[in-house]
């Protein structure tokens, strides 16, 4: 696998804690609109 996603591909689910200490899934919004906010202070 090399990393890059083309248009039409799945992304890979994968899954983060959420603010309140829960698991949250990419899959568990599968079929909706999701935005992904990521940012840095490096």
């Amino acid at each position: 696998m090399s990393g890059v996603l083309n248009s039409g591909d799945l992304v890979p689910d994968f899954t983060l804690k959420s603010l309140d200490g829960s698991d949250v899934s990419l899959s568990d919004y599968r079929g909706g609109r999701l935005l992904i906010f990521c940012w840095g202070s490096w």
